[in-house]
Order: C-alpha cells, then sequence, then structure tokens
C-alpha cells in the first residue's frame, strides 16, 4: 500500500505537510526524529489525515493533485479538520449534520475512520 499522509505541526500552528510513503509509521517517525529537511524546523508533527492507494503512481499523482491550487481547496474542505471547542446555539434541538460534527469534534483524535461519508440509500432504508 502507498499513503498520501497530512501532517500538521503541534509547535507552530498552521504548518502543514503533505507527502506520500509505502511506510506511514516509519515515515511519521522520520518527521518527528528531524530526518526530513523540509519539515524538521516545525517538530513535532501529528498525523491528520491518510488515504490509502494500492497503486504507487495514483498515489503521487494525487499528491501533486492535493499540492495543487484546486487540490489546497478541495483539502481544506475536506482533509484538514479543525477542532471547534464551541458551537452556536441555534435551537433546542440541533440538527443531524450538528450532532455529528459534535461528536466528532469531542474526540480528541481523528482517524479517515471518524469522518462521516454519508448515508446510502440502503442505510436509510430505502431501496438502492
Amino acid at each position: 500500500m502507498h499513503y498520501v499522509y497530512l501532517l500538521e505541526s503541534d509547535a507552530v500552528p498552521g504548518q502543514r505537510y503533505v507527502g506520500v510513503t509505502a511506510d506511514l509509521k516509519r515515515r511519521l517517525l522520520d518527521h518527528n526524529a528531524g530526518r526530513s529537511r523540509h519539515t524538521s524546523k516545525f517538530c513535532p508533527w501529528r498525523l491528520v489525515t491518510y488515504l490509502a492507494f494500492s497503486d504507487r503512481r495514483k498515489a503521487e499523482a494525487f499528491e501533486r493533485y492535493i499540492k495543487s491550487g484546486s487540490g489546497h481547496a478541495f483539502a481544506n474542505r475536506r482533509l484538514w479538520w479543525k477542532r471547534r471547542a464551541v458551537f452556536p446555539a441555534r435551537s433546542p434541538e440541533a440538527s443531524p449534520a450538528e450532532k455529528i460534527d459534535r461528536r466528532l469534534y469531542d474526540r480528541s483524535t481523528f482517524s479517515t475512520i471518524d469522518r462521516p461519508t454519508g448515508v446510502s440509500c440502503l442505510e436509510k432504508g430505502r431501496p438502492g
């Protein structure tokens, strides 16, 4: 497997890094040990999101896309998750989306599995 990963610096808020690797655990350790000249100034790093690809070329193409202008916009909307401390009170009963947001943002760590991907017709009880 090949991984496209997104890191964020704990030392310098807002400092981000996108990379691709076949060994995600080792690569994160390398970043935090200062073995990458591009990331050594901003250690320690935390993993925000990663995506797995079976094809190396597709992983590299997706990394290039994320580093492009439209890829930045996509990543800001879908891959870089910001923690919100307080939710505005809109009504006594929160909408379903707010309930999901509150449940996700109350967690101390995130993974790609935690993020909602939408509900299929079958999950809603309707035929496909």
